[in-house]
C-alpha cells in the first residue's frame, strides 16, 4: 500500500488474495516507550517498515496547559470538515500529476541536495533518508490534490506547491532525527553495544559484578561474544563514567587469577 503496487497472497490453506490497488491510511499515537520497542525490532527494521513513517513528537504541554481555551471557529471546522468530504468522495483510480517545469527543476535540485546528505548528516538515519524526496513528493501531491480536489489531473503541479511541500518535509525530518535518537537507532555500533552492556547490567541486580560474569551476560550478543569485541564499548562506558573496574585479590591465594570487579556507577545514570 506504500507505493500502491499490486498484492497477490496465495498459500495452499487459505484462498487467494490478489489486490490490484491497494490503499491504506496509517496513523498511530504511541507512547514512547512503545515506540522503543518498535524500534528494537529487528524484522520491522530489516524490511524497512519504520522508514515509511512520518513522524511527529511534540514537546509535552504538561506546566503550560490553559484551563479556558478558544474553541475553532465554526467556519475553520466547516470548510475543514467539507475539505475531508470531497477527499474522501474522490474516486479510488488512477490518475497522473504533471508537474511544472519550474516544480520538476525544483524537485531535481531537491534530490541533488538530500542525495550528498546520505553520507555525511543524514547517515545516521540513511533507512528513513533514502525515502524522503518520496514522501516530500506524496505531500506535495496532497497539497495539490486539496487545491484542485477531482481536477487536480487536470492541472500540472506548481513549484509553490513543490516548495511548500518542502518546507512541511523540513519538520518531518527534524521529527524523524529525534525520534531515531531518542530510541537509540542512530547510534554508532559501539554506542549501541554500550547500551546493550548497561542494559545487563542493570537487570542483574550486581553491583559490583565481575568482568568474567558480565561477559557471561553478553556473550550471546551478536558482536560481543568476546571479551575482545566487548572491550570498545565498556572503555566507553569507563570514559563517560558509568561504570568503573578495579582488580580484585587473587581468587586463591599466592599466584592465583586475579578477576576484575565492575561497578556501577549510580550517580550517572
Amino acid at each position: 500500500a506504500y507505493s500502491g503496487e499490486p498484492v497477490a497472497v496465495d498459500r495452499v490453506l487459505n484462498d487467494p488474495i490478489f489486490l490490484r490497488h491497494p490503499l491504506l491510511t496509517f496513523l498511530l499515537t504511541i507512547q514512547p516507550q512503545v515506540a522503543k520497542e518498535v524500534f528494537e525490532n529487528a524484522e520491522f527494521l530489516g524490511r524497512g517498515f519504520i522508514a515509511r513513517f512520518l513522524f511527529s513528537a511534540p514537546d509535552s504541554i504538561i506546566s503550560k496547559r490553559a484551563y479556558r481555551t478558544r474553541p475553532i471557529p465554526f467556519s475553520v471546522e466547516n470548510e475543514y470538515n467539507h475539505l475531508l468530504q470531497l477527499l474522501l468522495d474522490l474516486p479510488a483510480d488512477n490518475r497522473v500529476i504533471t508537474l511544472t517545469d519550474e516544480a520538476d527543476r525544483e524537485s531535481e535540485s531537491f534530490h541533488y541536495q538530500l542525495e550528498s546528505r546520505l553520507v555525511d548528516d543524514l547517515e545516521p538515519i540513511e533507512d528513513w533518508a533514502g525515502k524522503y524526496h518520496g514522501q516530500v513528493m506524496r505531500i506535495a501531491g496532497l497539497l495539490h490534490v486539496c487545491d484542485f480536489k477531482d481536477k487536480a489531473a487536470n492541472f500540472p503541479l506548481e513549484l509553490e506547491t513543490m516548495k511548500a511541500a518542502e518546507r512541511i518535509g523540513k519538520y518531518f525530518l527534524k521529527q524523524a532525527q529525534a525520534v531515531y535518537q531518542c530510541t537509540g537507532l542512530s547510534d554508532d555500533p559501539t554506542t549501541k553495544d554500550a547500551k546493550y552492556i548497561l542494559k545487563r547490567l542493570d537487570e542483574s541486580g550486581e553491583n559490583p559484578i565481575t568482568k568474567r560474569d558480565l561477559h557471561h551476560l553478553c556473550k550471546d550478543k551478536k558482536g560481543l561474544e568476546t571479551s575482545e569485541k566487548q572491550a570498545p564499548a565498556m572503555k566507553l562506558l569507563v570514559d563517560r563514567g558509568y561504570i568503573r573496574m578495579e582488580d580484585a585479590a587473587p581468587t586463591s591465594g599466592k599466584g592465583g587469577r586475579r578477576s576484575t570487579l565492575i561497578f556501577r556507577n549510580l550517580l550517572s545514570h
